[in-house]
């Protein structure tokens, strides 16, 4: 073996903890056993520092090379088991290369797996026509590989400490939100314990005066009976007087008890909101958990599109019968596609078609930018064919659209606006500063977050995350990729880019702040990327392009 050869196994060696190193071989046959230090390139033996003394007084003229020179050492046994043993046959030594598959197999790989190959030659005779082997590419590509593992290993390690201290952050915040129900509960008992309170001192005060009215007019009737007993047979005058006294006296007393008759049972009863119990019952805890951040694992494929000639989607969306609808700026038209993209429907629009989004499982409304007027199109779906709808007029550009829960977010090239589903403006959310610079009016497509919380903007070559209010949350930018393009939010929350000048689709966290991955590159087919969706029937990102005859398929999981 060459020294460069060498050195390669040394590298190798260095990077893994299964090689075993080199021990004495006298010590071995003592049944000990003890590092190697020394080899003797004729004895063929290794030997530590207490044999090579033996050695070196018996054996003069041997060469001896000391671990400074390893270069000239032969190659470790667990080397040699690394290179020399089957990986799917621990137990079995490799001894045939497969020139179809490009693969070194043992004899039980052959029988098993390789029995069919035209091209089986044995290594020892494929090795005498391989005359150079680049071992110092090999050895730099997996110092390049070892170098790749620790960063992912890194970024894994981070992950963990990430997803602890987010789950400790989201506990928290979840114990919050539940002090702040409770302390909601806590003044709702407190009001209604007010009005128990109330009542009871109300229907108190009524009952203890009734009782004493009760009570006084008890005590006068007693006196009055006692007087009339004694004046009714003696003196007229008194005789009279008592009577009309009585008489007044008794229509009082009647009139009171009239007024206020005594209820078989006063008492306070509490008719519960049931509509607290109501509600919480139908909910399944405090919140929806999501992994937002999850890493999605990709594989892709090209999808021809009929007829076979250049397209330019500008926009991509895909029903959830299947059937996919693209805006192509070419025509001017949005077109229907069924499942293995061959075209069902056209409709035909009165200029270029910008960015689309999902009003109902049949329905999109694409926005419509053009020279004498702006305005979002309603089309729908129905038996493969594609119909046009009602219209919104806009006073503004229309270039973004985006909808959630009846609410529909559109861009002009300065702004982004909230209007109702049925057309009427709510506000302004959100206006690019261009004092003194009209250039600068670059605001492209937006998307909503399935919570409603965030909006994604596409503005000067950057993504903004908003809030609700048009608050900004988070700039995200990146000086290897150009041009962000289509953006898409998937259901679960994941915020996926497309980059037309660096052909280039990543996936970002829900806040907009930093990239999780790249999904794909050009190397996978992305070229010019300019629309980006989301399949929940086939679980894929569907990438529409400039100038391209298909369309990519992203297979994620």
């Amino acid at each position: 073996m060459n020294n460069m050869a060498d050195t390669a196994m040394m590298s190798l060696q260095k990077g893994s903890d299964t090689i075993t190193d080199f021990w004495c071989s006298p010590c071995q046959e003592d049944f000990v056993s003890t590092e190697a230090d020394f080899y003797c390139e004729m004895c063929r033996n290794f030997y530590c520092f207490t044999c090579i003394n033996l050695h070196s007084h018996l054996f003069k003229r041997h060469g001896i090379y000391g671990r400074k020179e390893m270069a000239n050492w032969p190659a470790a046994n667990g080397t040699v088991d690394l290179i020399a043993k089957c990986e799917e046959h621990p137990d079995k030594t490799l001894k045939v290369f497969c020139e179809d598959h490009l693969q070194l197999c043992c004899n039980t790989c052959v029988v098993m797996t390789h029995r069919q190959c035209t091209k089986l030659t044995l290594i020892s005779e494929y090795s005498k026509t391989q005359t150079s082997l680049d071992f110092r590419q090999l050895s730099a590509k997996i110092q390049k590989i070892q170098t790749d593992f620790r960063e992912l290993q890194q970024r894994h390690i981070y992950n963990l400490q990430s997803v602890k201290d987010s789950y400790t952050d989201q506990l928290q915040e979840l114990r919050n939100m539940r002090k702040k129900i409770n302390a909601q509960l806590d003044e709702l008992e407190k009001a209604t314990v007010k009005g128990l309170d109330e009542l009871k001192t109300k229907l108190n005060t009524s009952l203890n005066a009734a009782v004493q009215t009760c009570s006084k007019f008890q005590a006068e009737l007693e006196k009055l009976s006692e007087a009339v007993h004694v004046v009714e047979n003696k003196n007229k005058e008194l005789a009279l007087m008592a009577h009309i006294k009585c008489t007044n006296k008794i229509k009082l007393y009647e009139a009171f008890v009239y007024e206020f008759p005594a209820q078989n049972n006063c008492s306070i009863s509490l008719q519960p909101n049931t509509e607290i119990e109501r509600f919480l019952s139908k909910l399944s805890g405090l919140g929806n958990i999501l992994h937002i951040n999850r890493i999605i694992t990709v594989g892709t494929n090209k999808v021809l599109l009929y007829p076979k000639r250049q397209h330019n989607i500008q926009d991509i969306f895909e029903f959830p019968n299947g059937h996919t609808i693209i805006a192509e700026t070419r025509d001017k038209q949005l077109k229907l596609l069924d499942q293995t993209y061959q075209e069902l429907s056209q409709c035909n629009l009165s200029a270029f078609p910008m960015q689309m989004c999902q009003v109902s499982e049949n329905e999109v409304a694409a926005a419509v930018d053009e020279r004498y007027g702006y305005k979002v199109q309603f089309i729908s779906e129905s038996k493969g064919k594609l119909v046009k709808g009602r219209t919104i007029e806009l006073s503004h550009g229309c270039i973004g659209l985006s909808y959630l829960n009846n609410n529909l977010y559109v861009t002009s090239q300065t702004a982004l606006f909230h209007y109702t589903a049925a057309g009427r403006i709510v506000k302004k959310i959100y206006e690019e500063d261009t004092t003194g610079d009209s250039t600068k009016s670059s605001m492209g497509r937006c998307a909503v977050h399935p919570s409603g919380d965030y909006i994604y903007v596409i503005s000067q070559h950057k993504l903004l995350t908003l809030t609700k209010d048009g608050q900004i949350l988070s700039t995200f930018s990146d000086p290897k990729l150009e041009e962000p393009c289509g953006i898409c939010v998937t259901p679960a929350g994941q915020v996926l880019v497309c980059y037309y000048g660096s052909n280039t689709i990543i996936q970002l966290d829900c806040v907009g702040r930093s990239k999780i991955a790249a999904l794909a590159t050009e190397k996978d087919g992305v070229l010019r990327p300019l629309a980006i969706c989301y399949s929940k029937n086939t679980n894929t990102v569907i990438v529409g392009q400039l100038d391209c005859f298909y369309i990519l398929h992203i297979k994620v999981k």
